[in-house]
């Protein structure tokens, strides 16, 4: 998985750095880095080859997440930069390969010093650092919103059973009428608890972490 300074030629190898897909979300980066930079850190990590590895996962971590910032997704292999035949004056990248090149040219070696620099500290004190803490940001507020989304599924269902609509039916129509809100409204409670149980777990790991 290490490279060296010059054999980087494709932006997908941050990708395959982080064991990710092309083109996954923000999030999945954001869990993957987490995952990763625990993984490699040298605090942790006794290997020779840890502190490459942990430079390079913060490499890969910062370039795509430039790469969503920016909202460029990768373009299919062999695509013609369009672009190529203008002005070589300055302008913003057009393409994922746009930005991989200014990213090498301008960004790389200062993402490494970085991570040089959080390679050294603690691991604990690593965890309070600016990058690693803004990779929590993201998950943390899709997992809150999920618990949001789960009590609101569960106070909405038991309101609705409780405050239905009285008719006036026949007794087994009543009754009818009634089994299906019942059913309608443990299915709901059901959907609400799941979204909050996954979500709680996610919160839980990530303070264990």
């Amino acid at each position: 998985m290490t490279a060296n300074a010059n054999s980087i030629n494709s932006y997908l190898h941050y990708y395959h750095v982080l064991g990710l897909q092309p083109g996954a979300s923000l999030q999945a980066i954001k869990q993957a880095y987490r995952t990763k930079a625990k993984l490699y850190h040298p605090d942790l990590n006794k290997s020779s080859d840890a502190p490459e590895k942990f430079i390079e996962v913060n490499e890969a971590y910062e370039f795509l997440v430039h790469l969503k910032q920016h909202r460029i997704h990768p373009s299919a292999p062999g695509t013609p930069n369009r672009h190529a035949t203008r002005s070589a004056r300055p302008r913003r990248p057009h393409t994922a390969d746009d930005l991989f090149r200014e990213w090498m040219r301008m960004e790389r070696q200062k993402a490494r010093a970085r991570a040089a620099q959080q390679a050294h500290k603690r691991y604990e004190d690593f965890k309070k650092s600016r990058i690693y803490r803004t990779s929590q940001i993201i998950s943390a507020a899709y997992d809150y919103i999920f618990v949001g989304v789960g009590i609101l599924i569960i106070v909405s269902s038991i309101a609705g059973l409780i405050m239905r609509p009285q008719k006036t039916f026949p007794n087994q129509q009543q009754q009818q009428s009634l089994a299906s809100y019942l059913i309608i409204t443990i299915i709901l409670v059901i959907i609400g608890s799941i979204f909050i149980f996954f979500a709680g777990l996610n919160i839980r790991d990530r303070r264990r972490k």
